[in-house]
Protein backbone atom coordinates (compact mmCIF):
# COMPACT_ATOMS: atom_id res chain seq x y z
CA UNK A 1 0.00 0.00 0.00
CA UNK A 2 2.62 2.35 0.84
CA UNK A 3 4.47 1.70 -2.40
CA UNK A 4 1.25 2.55 -4.58
CA UNK A 5 0.78 5.93 -2.36
CA UNK A 6 4.05 7.06 -3.61
CA UNK A 7 3.11 6.00 -7.21
CA UNK A 8 0.20 7.80 -7.25
CA UNK A 9 2.01 10.98 -5.38
CA UNK A 10 5.03 10.51 -8.36
CA UNK A 11 2.88 10.47 -11.03
CA UNK A 12 3.99 6.77 -11.66
CA UNK A 13 7.53 7.15 -11.42
CA UNK A 14 8.42 4.97 -8.17
CA UNK A 15 11.93 4.50 -7.13
CA UNK A 16 13.21 1.42 -6.71
CA UNK A 17 16.25 -0.40 -5.56
CA UNK A 18 17.21 -2.16 -8.83
CA UNK A 19 17.69 1.82 -10.77
CA UNK A 20 20.67 2.54 -8.61
CA UNK A 21 21.90 -0.90 -9.33
CA UNK A 22 21.55 0.08 -13.60
CA UNK A 23 23.51 3.51 -12.95
CA UNK A 24 26.41 1.62 -11.34
CA UNK A 25 26.56 -0.59 -14.10
CA UNK A 26 26.47 1.88 -16.60
CA UNK A 27 28.80 3.62 -14.82
CA UNK A 28 31.31 0.81 -14.78
CA UNK A 29 30.89 0.30 -18.72
CA UNK A 30 31.96 4.01 -19.93
CA UNK A 31 35.05 3.80 -17.93
CA UNK A 32 35.57 0.48 -19.34
CA UNK A 33 35.19 2.38 -22.94
CA UNK A 34 37.52 5.22 -22.30
CA UNK A 35 40.23 2.64 -20.73
CA UNK A 36 39.92 1.09 -24.07
CA UNK A 37 40.34 4.31 -26.41
CA UNK A 38 43.31 5.82 -24.32
CA UNK A 39 45.35 2.40 -24.11
CA UNK A 40 44.84 2.46 -28.32
CA UNK A 41 45.59 6.23 -28.95
CA UNK A 42 48.55 5.33 -26.85
CA UNK A 43 49.28 2.56 -28.70
CA UNK A 44 49.28 4.18 -32.08
CA UNK A 45 51.63 6.76 -30.91
CA UNK A 46 53.91 4.55 -29.80
CA UNK A 47 54.11 2.36 -33.26
CA UNK A 48 53.18 5.62 -35.82
CA UNK A 49 56.01 7.25 -38.09
CA UNK A 50 57.31 10.43 -35.85
CA UNK A 51 59.46 13.28 -36.13
CA UNK A 52 59.70 14.21 -32.75
CA UNK A 53 62.59 15.91 -31.72
CA UNK A 54 64.19 13.67 -29.17
CA UNK A 55 63.22 10.36 -31.13
CA UNK A 56 64.55 11.53 -34.22
CA UNK A 57 63.58 11.47 -37.62
CA UNK A 58 60.57 8.12 -38.65
CA UNK A 59 62.79 6.86 -41.04
CA UNK A 60 66.47 7.77 -40.95
CA UNK A 61 67.73 6.06 -44.21
CA UNK A 62 65.11 7.53 -46.41
CA UNK A 63 65.36 11.35 -44.95
CA UNK A 64 69.17 11.35 -45.98
CA UNK A 65 69.22 9.72 -49.33
CA UNK A 66 70.88 11.40 -51.88
CA UNK A 67 72.80 13.91 -49.83
CA UNK A 68 76.25 13.55 -49.29
CA UNK A 69 78.41 14.14 -46.57
CA UNK A 70 81.45 16.42 -46.91
CA UNK A 71 83.25 14.93 -44.35
CA UNK A 72 83.19 11.96 -46.00
CA UNK A 73 84.36 13.08 -49.62
CA UNK A 74 87.47 14.86 -48.06
CA UNK A 75 88.10 11.28 -46.01
CA UNK A 76 87.76 9.50 -49.52
CA UNK A 77 89.88 11.98 -51.31
CA UNK A 78 92.16 12.12 -49.21
CA UNK A 79 93.02 8.76 -49.72
CA UNK A 80 93.83 9.16 -52.69
CA UNK A 81 98.03 9.46 -53.07
CA UNK A 82 101.27 9.22 -55.22
CA UNK A 83 104.65 7.49 -54.49
CA UNK A 84 107.45 7.74 -56.95
CA UNK A 85 111.31 7.13 -55.64
CA UNK A 86 113.83 8.87 -58.51
CA UNK A 87 117.16 6.95 -59.19
CA UNK A 88 119.95 8.80 -61.49
CA UNK A 89 121.04 5.91 -63.66
CA UNK A 90 123.97 8.46 -65.78
CA UNK A 91 124.97 12.08 -65.88
CA UNK A 92 121.75 13.19 -67.49
CA UNK A 93 118.98 10.61 -67.03
CA UNK A 94 117.10 9.85 -63.99
CA UNK A 95 114.82 6.72 -63.64
CA UNK A 96 111.22 7.36 -62.00
CA UNK A 97 109.22 4.71 -60.51
CA UNK A 98 105.63 6.47 -60.13
CA UNK A 99 102.93 4.22 -57.96
CA UNK A 100 99.11 5.55 -57.19
CA UNK A 101 95.91 4.37 -55.99
CA UNK A 102 94.03 6.80 -58.36
CA UNK A 103 92.09 5.93 -60.72
CA UNK A 104 93.79 5.34 -64.40
CA UNK A 105 94.62 6.80 -66.48
CA UNK A 106 95.83 10.11 -65.21
CA UNK A 107 98.69 12.26 -66.31
CA UNK A 108 101.28 13.70 -64.41
CA UNK A 109 104.33 15.95 -65.01
CA UNK A 110 107.43 14.31 -64.04
CA UNK A 111 110.30 16.96 -63.25
CA UNK A 112 113.85 17.90 -61.82
CA UNK A 113 114.95 21.56 -60.28
CA UNK A 114 118.21 22.39 -59.80
CA UNK A 115 118.02 22.73 -55.72
CA UNK A 116 118.23 26.29 -54.23
CA UNK A 117 116.91 28.23 -56.76
CA UNK A 118 115.24 31.58 -56.02
CA UNK A 119 111.19 32.39 -57.51
CA UNK A 120 113.39 35.38 -59.66
CA UNK A 121 115.78 33.81 -60.92
CA UNK A 122 115.43 31.41 -64.49
CA UNK A 123 114.31 28.41 -63.68
CA UNK A 124 116.91 25.59 -64.61
CA UNK A 125 115.72 22.07 -64.67
CA UNK A 126 113.48 19.60 -67.00
CA UNK A 127 110.40 18.40 -67.24
CA UNK A 128 108.02 16.14 -69.40
CA UNK A 129 104.43 14.67 -69.00
CA UNK A 130 103.69 11.28 -68.56
CA UNK A 131 100.76 8.71 -68.67
CA UNK A 132 100.38 6.35 -65.65
CA UNK A 133 98.42 3.78 -67.19
CA UNK A 134 99.35 1.10 -64.42
CA UNK A 135 99.02 1.15 -60.71
CA UNK A 136 103.14 1.21 -61.00
CA UNK A 137 104.55 2.62 -64.16
CA UNK A 138 108.31 3.28 -64.60
CA UNK A 139 110.07 5.44 -67.43
CA UNK A 140 113.31 7.47 -67.75
CA UNK A 141 113.59 11.64 -67.82
CA UNK A 142 116.37 12.72 -70.25
CA UNK A 143 117.67 15.52 -68.61
CA UNK A 144 119.41 16.73 -72.16
CA UNK A 145 118.30 20.60 -72.61
CA UNK A 146 118.89 21.24 -76.87
CA UNK A 147 122.04 19.24 -76.88
CA UNK A 148 123.25 20.76 -73.43
CA UNK A 149 123.21 18.51 -70.14
CA UNK A 150 122.24 20.63 -66.62
CA UNK A 151 125.06 21.57 -64.36
CA UNK A 152 126.02 19.04 -61.88
CA UNK A 153 124.38 19.49 -58.70
CA UNK A 154 121.64 18.97 -56.41
CA UNK A 155 118.17 18.41 -56.97
CA UNK A 156 114.38 18.30 -56.32
CA UNK A 157 112.74 15.34 -58.55
CA UNK A 158 109.20 15.79 -58.11
CA UNK A 159 105.92 14.24 -59.46
CA UNK A 160 102.85 16.22 -59.74
CA UNK A 161 98.87 15.60 -60.66
CA UNK A 162 96.65 18.63 -61.03
CA UNK A 163 93.08 17.95 -61.73
CA UNK A 164 92.68 20.63 -64.33
CA UNK A 165 94.21 18.29 -66.72
CA UNK A 166 95.68 15.50 -65.09
CA UNK A 167 92.00 13.74 -65.64
CA UNK A 168 91.26 15.08 -69.00
CA UNK A 169 91.38 11.69 -70.06
CA UNK A 170 89.49 9.36 -67.18
CA UNK A 171 86.08 11.48 -65.34
CA UNK A 172 86.80 9.23 -62.63
CA UNK A 173 89.61 10.68 -62.15
CA UNK A 174 88.31 13.96 -61.73
CA UNK A 175 87.34 13.95 -57.53
CA UNK A 176 91.15 13.35 -57.32
CA UNK A 177 92.66 15.90 -55.36
CA UNK A 178 95.95 17.62 -56.39
CA UNK A 179 98.97 15.65 -55.25
CA UNK A 180 102.94 15.71 -55.64
CA UNK A 181 105.67 13.74 -54.54
CA UNK A 182 109.62 15.05 -54.35
CA UNK A 183 113.08 13.73 -53.48
CA UNK A 184 116.19 15.17 -53.38
CA UNK A 185 119.08 13.50 -55.55
CA UNK A 186 122.31 14.55 -57.17
CA UNK A 187 122.79 14.39 -60.87
CA UNK A 188 126.42 14.72 -62.24
CA UNK A 189 125.41 16.72 -65.00
CA UNK A 190 127.69 18.30 -67.63
CA UNK A 191 130.13 19.60 -64.96
CA UNK A 192 129.01 23.04 -64.85
CA UNK A 193 128.87 24.44 -61.85
CA UNK A 194 125.01 25.29 -60.15
CA UNK A 195 126.64 29.40 -59.86
CA UNK A 196 127.79 29.39 -63.45
CA UNK A 197 124.69 28.17 -64.63
CA UNK A 198 122.59 30.49 -62.97
CA UNK A 199 125.33 33.73 -63.65
CA UNK A 200 124.20 32.98 -67.29
CA UNK A 201 120.99 32.53 -67.29
CA UNK A 202 120.96 35.15 -65.65
CA UNK A 203 122.76 37.21 -68.82
CA UNK A 204 120.73 35.35 -71.24
CA UNK A 205 117.48 36.87 -69.47
CA UNK A 206 118.71 40.31 -70.19
CA UNK A 207 119.63 39.77 -73.57
CA UNK A 208 116.33 38.40 -74.24
CA UNK A 209 114.22 41.41 -72.54
CA UNK A 210 117.01 44.39 -73.48
CA UNK A 211 118.57 43.87 -76.90
CA UNK A 212 116.08 45.37 -79.67
CA UNK A 213 117.01 45.31 -83.18
CA UNK A 214 118.84 47.98 -84.23
CA UNK A 215 120.25 48.99 -81.01
CA UNK A 216 123.68 50.59 -81.38
CA UNK A 217 126.94 48.18 -80.79
CA UNK A 218 128.93 49.29 -77.50
CA UNK A 219 131.88 47.48 -76.04
CA UNK A 220 131.88 48.66 -72.92
CA UNK A 221 128.31 48.42 -71.71
CA UNK A 222 128.10 44.69 -73.16
CA UNK A 223 131.26 43.42 -72.11
CA UNK A 224 130.00 44.76 -68.53
CA UNK A 225 126.87 42.97 -69.22
CA UNK A 226 128.08 39.88 -70.88
CA UNK A 227 131.68 39.17 -70.23
CA UNK A 228 134.15 38.78 -72.79
CA UNK A 229 133.97 37.90 -75.97
CA UNK A 230 135.29 37.05 -79.37
CA UNK A 231 134.29 37.86 -83.30
CA UNK A 232 133.88 35.97 -86.44
CA UNK A 233 132.39 36.70 -89.67
CA UNK A 234 128.66 35.23 -90.28
CA UNK A 235 129.52 32.72 -93.15
CA UNK A 236 125.55 32.89 -93.57
CA UNK A 237 124.80 36.70 -93.06
CA UNK A 238 126.27 39.52 -95.52
CA UNK A 239 127.42 42.42 -94.04
CA UNK A 240 127.59 40.99 -90.77
CA UNK A 241 130.05 40.10 -87.72
CA UNK A 242 129.31 37.58 -85.02
CA UNK A 243 130.38 38.69 -81.40
CA UNK A 244 129.90 35.58 -79.36
CA UNK A 245 130.01 35.80 -75.72
CA UNK A 246 131.14 32.52 -74.00
CA UNK A 247 130.15 33.21 -70.35
CA UNK A 248 126.40 34.19 -71.38
CA UNK A 249 126.68 31.65 -74.21
CA UNK A 250 124.95 33.75 -76.50
CA UNK A 251 126.06 35.34 -80.41
CA UNK A 252 125.16 38.83 -81.44
CA UNK A 253 125.05 39.44 -85.29
CA UNK A 254 126.52 42.93 -85.79
CA UNK A 255 125.90 45.39 -88.78
CA UNK A 256 129.92 46.70 -88.81
CA UNK A 257 129.20 49.86 -90.92
CA UNK A 258 126.17 51.04 -89.39
CA UNK A 259 127.58 49.86 -85.47
CA UNK A 260 124.45 48.68 -84.71
CA UNK A 261 122.96 45.02 -83.70
CA UNK A 262 120.66 42.88 -86.30
CA UNK A 263 119.79 39.91 -84.39
CA UNK A 264 120.98 37.80 -81.68
CA UNK A 265 121.14 33.73 -80.84
CA UNK A 266 121.29 31.42 -77.98
CA UNK A 267 124.81 29.29 -78.30
CA UNK A 268 127.61 30.13 -80.56
CA UNK A 269 126.25 30.76 -83.94
CA UNK A 270 127.67 29.19 -86.95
Amino acid sequence: MERLKQYVASGGAIETSAQPKKRSNLRFVWIGIFSVISLSLVGYWLTSPSDDPVRGPSNPSIEGEGQTDPDQERLASSAYEIIMSATPISDTQIQFIVSTNAPLPIEIMADVTLAGQLDHETWIGEQRKVTLDEQSTSFVLDTTLNGKSLPTGEYEAEVSYYARWGAARNPRASNVPDMSATQSITLGGSGETAEHAKAQARMQRWVLGEMDLNRVWSDAELQARLGRFESYDSPNAVRSVIYYFPDADVSLFIDPTRGKILTYELGRAL
